[in-house]
């Protein structure tokens, strides 16, 4: 399929039903990212990852502050070898 192909299905309303915000595109990304990950050259998941940043940072314009990382995911993941290793992965809130 080319890109031309893959927009034009973007465009149809059929394929228009995840209506969430860009903190949760960036997410879903992610997750869908990771199961193909392995398959991708540096340079391939480099460009995946702009897309991703591109998407976080329309949210970050659209509602003026970020999101914890923590929060894209269910509060069950953890984080052990993640993108801040310092933190448990798990959400704290009492």
């Amino acid at each position: 399929m080319d890109k031309y192909q893959i927009v034009a299905l973007m465009m149809r309303a059929e394929h228009q039903v995840i209506n969430a915000d860009p903190f949760s595109l960036a997410a879903m990304l992610a997750e869908q990212l990771a199961t193909v990950s392995d398959r991708l050259n540096e340079q391939e998941m480099d460009r995946f990852i702009k897309i991703g940043a591109a998407v976080y940072r329309a949210g970050l314009t659209e509602f003026g502050s970020g999101v914890p990382v923590e929060d894209l995911f269910p509060a069950n993941e953890n984080w052990p070898d993640g993108p801040q290793p310092g933190r448990s992965g798990f959400r704290e809130r009492g």
